[in-house]
């Protein structure tokens, strides 16, 4: 879904009470030999946590510890903070859905077993501690918490909730990730999720399954009852979100805000208007006709300025339709692509050009030996052999930003003699249609992850929820699913490497584009590079603080 991108990567620009590196310093240079690319592109340098994963579990073995517990107590206390986001939500269900907007509305109320913290380490979170019992059984013990309506939270909250999300009538697009997947309360404090086989991206699923008690499972759209660092207050519609501190949170050291709003703004122009005139403490994401502007700012001290993630770009090709179902076309039009050109058309230097996913660019585990460069001559041959040379193609674009891509894509494939017709839709348009796979081409995007398996699965697998490419392969099957039950990490980076070649260079029913990076801009004495959004779309609301000016 193209609004559920976000990863743990943050650059950080520097300004008065902000600590970082000026943002642009093109680390993406070192992979623009391939990827059909000449130069351009860069994103700067990235936050540390992108090393491998740290927090793979092994049979056997557990992690505990306390989330945020290295910065909490140092951050200041008291004052509120008024958070622009500038996409609307139409409920606070967060269960409902996993539509972004719902999440960064609804999530300061919420509480999960497992987070990301700032460094993108999946720590334990309601739960104190994370155990792999052997290969298809994770076990979480709680810590001592209250729901807002002052009840305890036990055991049996995991399993209601489990069940509610799965729950037909709920409709929830979080169903399908627990499948098969048995949840047993041992005791009042300790539940376990047995799995029907070993799946190493089990636990990035679970930060997005906030914990609630499921008596109030009525009012989670306008009233929502959690057990996280903040009680819900108001909700005006078009308008803002308030919340209060709750006091009687599990981990006295937050949260530190006496008050949080978050404040809905979907005029571009109005955010960044209320950004420079101080009516707000963050604004989301700069629009790209203004980051020159701001970044000036920032150089002047005025603000403090991050990057966080979209997550990566891509073409999307159904499998199902006429000559796409040759994987010999689609190669040739991902030959065909100039990465660079649509690079800087989708975000200058906050775009990086990459050829595989979901790996981002400057992550160790990116396959840089896949990064290939354009070849108008191979894709024609492509082409010719499949029989396909004088090809049409409409593709899919939902706003002005996929139309500018659209428009390079158009020109390149031209080169190679395919004509294609660009239609703009609406979001929900392009999401049905793609949901019941009325499409030849489509522009998208998804979130990257430092876990494979929690990106792949879905999109790539025959049966998959989010599969919408109609690819059917039982070699990437088979690969996928060795993929997640191999525990040994050698063994992994194997397996993944031919897996990602397979989706992505020989037969790939998507073409990744880029990697985009969003630009946030804040207050100086606001922590905004400690709470930007994580890979799950969720902003770390519990550490916000704001120092007096």
């Amino acid at each position: 879904m193209f609004s559920d991108r976000r990863l743990e990567r943050r650059t950080f620009l520097r300004a008065a009470g902000a600590t970082g590196v000026l943002a642009g310093t093109g680390l993406a240079s070192t992979f623009l030999a391939g990827c059909g690319s000449t130069g351009g592109g860069g994103t700067g340098k990235v936050a540390a946590g992108l090393a491998p994963a740290a927090t793979a579990l092994q049979p056997g073995k557990s992690i505990e510890g306390t989330i945020f517990a290295d910065i909490a107590s140092q951050l200041p206390r008291g004052g509120t903070l008024d958070i622009t986001l500038t996409q609307s939500a139409a409920t606070l269900n967060i269960l409902s859905s996993t539509l972004v907007a719902i999440q960064w509305y609804a999530d300061p109320a919420h509480d999960t077993l497992e987070r990301f913290d700032q460094h993108g380490n999946l720590v334990p979170s309601l739960a104190q501690k994370v155990e792999l019992v052997n290969p298809t059984t994770y076990r979480y013990t709680l810590h001592e918490a209250n729901f807002h309506n002052g009840r305890k939270v036990v055991a049996q909250d995991v399993v209601d909730t489990v069940e509610y999300v799965r729950n037909p009538t709920l409709g929830s697009n979080r169903a399908g990730t627990f499948k098969g997947v048995t949840v047993r309360a041992i005791d009042e404090g300790v539940v376990e999720f047995v799995l029907p086989e070993p799946n190493m991206g089990f636990r990035y699923y679970l930060p997005g399954l906030p914990i609630v008690p499921v008596e109030t499972a009525g009012q989670l759209a306008d009233n929502p009852i959690g057990c996280g660092p903040y009680r819900f207050k108001e909700w005006v519609k078009d308008s803002h979100i308030d919340y209060e501190a709750n006091r009687e949170y599990w981990n006295r050291d937050l949260p530190r805000l006496d008050k949080l709003r978050l404040t809905l703004r979907t005029d571009r122009q109005a955010a960044t208007q209320a950004m420079q005139a101080g009516q707000t403490d963050l604004l989301d994401t700069v629009p790209p006709a203004q980051i020159q502007q701001f970044e000036q700012l920032v150089n002047a001290g005025k603000v403090a300025g991050a990057t966080y993630t979209s997550g990566w770009s891509y073409i999307g090709l159904n499998t199902r339709k006429g000559p796409l179902r040759d994987p010999r076309v689609r190669r040739a039009l991902a030959l065909a692509v100039d990465r660079t050109s649509i690079a800087r058309v989708n975000g200058g230097k906050y775009s990086t050009p990459v050829c595989t996913a979901p790996y981002p660019p400057e992550s160790p585990e990116y396959p840089k030996d896949l990064d290939y460069s354009r070849d108008l001559n191979t894709a024609r041959s492509l082409l010719e052999q499949a029989g396909a040379s004088s090809l049409k193609l409409e593709i899919l674009t939902t706003n002005a930003a996929t139309v500018a891509i659209a428009t390079v894509v158009k020109s390149n494939w031209k080169d190679i003699g395919v004509e294609a017709q660009i239609t703009q839709i609406d979001v929900p348009t392009w999401v049905a249609r793609r949901t019941r796979g009325d499409f030849e081409v489509g522009l998208s995007g998804w979130f990257s992850s430092r876990e494979p398996s929690y990106v792949l699965d879905n999109l790539f697998t025959s049966n998959g929820l989010s599969n919408f490419w109609g690819y059917q392969s039982a070699t990437a099957d088979a690969l996928i699913k060795q993929g997640r039950t191999t525990f040994d990490p050698n063994a992994r980076r194997d397996v993944y490497l031919k897996l990602l070649k397979l989706l992505f260079i020989d037969e790939p029913p998507l073409i990744p584009l880029t990697s985009d990076n969003n630009f946030m801009v804040f207050r100086p004495g606001v922590n905004g590079a400690d709470i930007a959004p994580t890979a799950l779309t969720l902003w770390r609301y519990a550490v916000a603080a704001k120092r007096n000016a």
